[in-house]
């Protein structure tokens, strides 16, 4: 629930199911709130380890949800219970849909020009009625302040912010208050998904939470460092926080 804070070294952050996001963009909308929605996985939190304006961009969101195993094992390592883990990727298009039946609209930020514009048409052929007010690609060089103004301006209920991490959730942190959208997602490379562009590996990987051996045998230059040395060191960290906490130190 999006009222269950979750601790891990260094930060807290409000920890939301995956049932909770429809209720929670309807409730922003009809109440004219603003709400932030983040994902956490285990690039991230070896990110926030050495980035403090990152952990506190995590702490201050409204809502975080898990994504990818690793994650979700740590923190029950750590003692956390009944805590799910989903990946957006495979909600997206529900979450679309829903959007497009209550007639919320949407504006994209991030991503490649052209795989924008693919991914627009996909949308709109595949989803009868998906208001798309806007997109930006993430390589243009407006300034954030006309960014912001563009996107404002659109008046979108909800904005995906799809930068990349930390980036993202640094754009997020640095320019909500100056937002007026209900909803700011980040959703990292969603749009090349939506697009069909990104290829992805079988449902029983994506099930059993394996899909990034997949990303790394077609891109190891992008995601050799993130895997091969992240997994290891987000585990080793916990290893050594759980040890501290097993002989009574603090962390």
């Amino acid at each position: 629930m999006t009222d269950q804070i979750s601790t891990l070294p260094y930060f807290t952050f409000r920890h939301v199911e995956l049932t909770d996001i429809k209720s929670l963009t309807e409730k922003a909308i009809s109440e004219q709130n603003k709400f932030s929605i983040l994902y956490l996985n285990h690039h991230i939190y070896n990110l926030c380890l050495k980035n403090k304006e990152l952990r506190d961009a995590i702490s201050s969101s409204t809502s975080v949800h898990l994504d990818g195993i690793g994650i979700w094992l740590g923190l029950k390592m750590l003692g956390s219970k009944d805590l799910t883990r989903f990946n957006w990727t495979d909600n997206a298009k529900n979450y679309l849909k829903h959007c497009a039946v209550k007639n919320y609209s949407l504006f994209f930020y991030g991503g490649e020009q052209a795989t924008l514009r693919i991914a627009e048409k996909t949308l709109r052929d595949t989803i009868p009625g998906l208001h798309i007010k806007g997109m930006i690609d993430g390589y243009t060089s407006l300034s954030d302040d006309e960014i912001v103004a563009r996107i404002n301006e659109a008046k979108p209920n909800v904005l995906w912010v799809g930068l990349g991490s930390p980036r993202q959730e640094l754009w997020i942190f640095r320019n909500i208050d100056r937002l007026n959208i209900n909803i700011i997602q980040s959703t990292g490379d969603i749009m090349s998904e939506l697009a069909g562009i990104k290829k992805r590996g079988p449902k029983y990987l994506q099930k059993a939470g394996f899909e990034w051996v997949v990303r790394l045998i077609y891109n190891p230059v992008k995601y050799w460092k993130r895997y091969l040395i992240g997994i290891p060191h987000f585990f080793l960290n916990l290893l050594g926080i759980k040890f501290r906490q097993f002989m009574g130190g603090k962390h």
